[in-house]
């Protein structure tokens, strides 16, 4: 008889998801969410997301007005600077529901567990330097489009038919 409970106690335990498995519910993906969100706003530097956020529109400037002054220049990158980095705290404090009615608890945890490891935390810093990189290349493009865009746009609005 004790091997037949123990046989039906170990199909219990094997077909049971662990007693520690957080039940994947919306509150409990808000909660991981928030705590995923809590922990990259402190990792990533606000300062270096600024500085990459204000670099395409310093570039920009260099570009249109070659008489602007290094001190100009200092003074546009602290302005923009500080409101990117308003608008993304803003933003992203407020992203926990998105990412709870995106993706599962099983998602967010992997995320959570990624960040908070050596490895994760080391991307997460590189984050900025990698806006650098590549946000130069998205204004280009963006503003490459916009003109035939804007265009367009202007072309369907005075169309009579």
């Amino acid at each position: 008889m004790f091997d037949r409970i123990g046989l039906a106690a170990a199909a219990f335990l094997l077909l049971t998801p662990a007693a520690h498995a957080q039940e994947d519910t919306q509150a409990a993906r808000l909660a991981m969410a928030q705590e995923y969100i809590d922990m990259t706003l402190g990792e990533m530097s606000g300062e270096s997301m600024a500085e990459a956020a204000a670099g395409p529109v310093v570039r920009q400037i260099r570009l249109t007005d070659p008489t602007v002054t290094e001190d100009q220049i200092r003074r546009i990158e602290l302005l923009v600077g500080a409101e990117m980095a308003a608008i993304n705290q803003e933003i992203v404090a407020t992203t926990a529901p998105d990412l709870a009615a995106i993706m599962t608890l099983d998602e967010l945890t992997a995320l959570r567990d990624f960040y908070a490891s050596d490895l994760g935390r080391s991307v997460m810093l590189k984050m900025p330097q990698y806006l650098r990189a590549y946000q130069p290349r998205v204004m280009e493009a963006m503003n490459a489009r916009y003109n035939a865009m804007n265009a367009g746009i202007i072309d369907i609005l005075n169309d009579d038919e």
